[in-house]
């Protein structure tokens, strides 16, 4: 069975504090290079996707908005969804 897709969490799998993990930019690059989708999740949602991938982005690791969701985006999405 082959991956299809990578789901990664931030703090502490992708970055510690102010800085990426060893090795998690070159893996996540090569990913993308060969096209294999991935999504950061993150339970932190006083930030939006935006400053997430800012911040990734900075440490070296491909990131836009599209490619991260918070825990506010996936609270509202649910109450979206119950609501209907």
């Amino acid at each position: 069975m082959a991956i299809r897709a990578f789901i990664f969490d931030l703090d502490g799998t992708v970055y510690r504090g102010g800085a990426a993990v060893p090795g998690a930019a070159t893996f996540i690059n090569r990913l993308r290079v060969d096209g294999v989708p991935y999504l950061f999740v993150t339970n932190c949602g006083n930030r939006t996707p935006a400053e997430v991938a800012r911040q990734l982005t900075e440490m070296g690791i491909p990131c836009t908005e599209d490619t991260v969701l918070t825990s506010a985006q996936a609270t509202a999405e649910y109450l979206g969804a119950v609501k209907a």
